[in-house]
């Protein structure tokens, strides 16, 4: 018979600890999982110039912060867009021409509601948003995305998809219905991000099962490409 070997035997160290290369650190969060922190000074070649470089490249300071610095929290409770003017950018709800060309975009999320939101572009290249749709009780609201938040399934997401792009809705309202003029639309490209291929619909014993929250939507004829790397032909 094999010797028994316990879990605390297992997790014993086995040697030292190597030093943390420069840039990097690791801690051990509140749930027991050891998190990881790589900083871009980890790589010799990102000298100080090179971060000067991204700082001026970035729309701005806590755009820097966020993407390069791993801070999570800088701008917290600022606009995410200051140059944002609802004088230039937002006009009167008005029904979209069919024959305009539409897009949609899908952000799924394992723990929190899926976000959609549709673009039409005008003959002259003006871009409309003029549909979004975030079925979380925070819409509309300031503040976080609540933890007990109603969840749903990608089959209500796509009945909700397809009751919003038909003849249907002949009204506009907020968080989704704008006047289709007794016409179904037509949806040219659909993207999403593909985080949507890493995330499972089921998990069973802590298993994942092997559909994707990308494949139910292919199944259920949402069809999309992979956001970032779309071309317009």
């Amino acid at each position: 018979m094999p010797e028994q070997v316990t879990l605390a035997e297992v997790r014993k160290p086995r040697g030292k600890t190597p030093k943390l290369p420069k840039g990097c650190e690791t801690w051990t969060e509140e749930h027991g999982y050891c998190i990881c922190r790589v900083h871009y000074s980890a790589d010799p070649s990102k000298t100080p110039a090179w971060a000067e470089m991204q700082r001026k490249k970035s729309p701005s300071e806590n755009t820097f912060r966020r993407e390069f610095e791993i801070d999570h929290y800088a701008g917290s409770g600022a606009a995410m867009y200051p140059e944002f003017s609802r004088s230039l950018l937002v006009c009167k709800p008005f029904r979209i021409p069919p024959e305009w060309t539409r897009y949609m975009g899908i952000d799924p999320h394992k723990r929190r509601p899926h976000a959609f939101l549709w673009l039409a572009v005008s003959p002259d290249g003006d871009h409309y948003y003029y549909r979004e749709y975030w079925p979380s009780r925070i819409y509309g609201k300031k503040g976080d995305t609540p933890e007990d938040d109603t969840l749903y399934k990608v089959d209500e997401y796509v009945t909700a998809i397809k009751f919003m792009e038909s003849s249907a809705v002949k009204h506009f309202s907020p968080n989704g219905f704008a006047d289709n003029g007794g016409l179904d639309e037509k949806i040219r490209l659909r993207v999403m991000d593909t985080h949507g291929k890493a995330i499972f619909t089921t998990t069973t014993a802590g298993k994942d099962e092997p559909e994707t929250f990308w494949d139910r939507y292919e199944k259920l004829g949402i069809r999309c490409k992979e956001a970032g790397i779309v071309s317009p032909a």
